[in-house]
């Protein structure tokens, strides 16, 4: 019985077999033969099912895993398709809060504020990086997450983006200003340092680079 298209081909038969032992056996050898001839004769291809409990929150990356092993024949994303589309249904992006012992006024240095008004970012990107630089290089924090710059993003009243994480994410991947590569660690990058130290403000209209 031939699958869809060129995904492969499944044959499946049922026999029986009656009569006294022997001829039981001789049948029962026939049987194994000719299974064996199909299965060497078809190529075989292992699809991976994997079930709706073990499908992480980030979908586009298991995604990508998925498609790029398909390309050499081992797994395919059809398995997973039906549960995807469940997922991203009910998918929420994380419920941010403000973190009440982040001192953004700290005593005798610049308040973020202040030196958020002095560095005038114009996009999400750059004022995340900005709160990043401060929260790395003013505060210097060990750590620094998506509520850190959610909160710095309070201080100023600056419009929050609808997923902040990824928004973050977006900007590291993008712009390269900001590093995501340890969860829950976000680092300011050399390229982004040289932004807000050399880039911003930004002069004659340029939004930086």
């Amino acid at each position: 019985m031939a699958n869809n298209g060129s995904r492969g081909r499944i044959r499946v038969f049922f026999a029986e077999v009656e009569g006294d032992d022997a001829t039981i056996q001789e049948g029962l050898q026939a049987i194994n033969v000719a299974a064996n001839k199909i299965f060497q004769s078809s190529p075989t291809k292992i699809v991976k099912v994997l079930p709706a409990s073990a499908i992480p929150l980030d979908e586009d990356k298991l995604l990508e895993e998925l498609d790029s092993e398909d390309e050499d024949g081992e797994l395919t994303t059809s398995s997973v398709s039906t549960n995807s589309k469940l997922k991203k249904s009910s998918y929420k992006p994380p419920i941010m809060s403000i973190m009440k012992d982040l001192n953004l006024r700290p005593e005798g240095k610049l308040s973020f504020r202040d030196f958020y008004a002095q560095k005038k970012p114009t996009t999400q990107e750059q004022a995340i990086t900005v709160a990043v630089y401060y929260l790395k290089r003013v505060l210097e924090l060990d750590k620094v997450t998506p509520e850190h710059v959610f909160t710095c993003f309070k201080n100023v009243e600056r419009k929050t983006p609808k997923n902040m994480p990824q928004t973050i994410r977006d900007t590291a991947k993008r712009r390269g200003w900001v590093d995501t590569s340890e969860r829950c660690n976000i680092k300011i990058t050399n390229h982004g340092e040289n932004l807000v130290e050399h880039d911003l403000p930004a002069s004659n209209g340029k939004k930086g680079s």
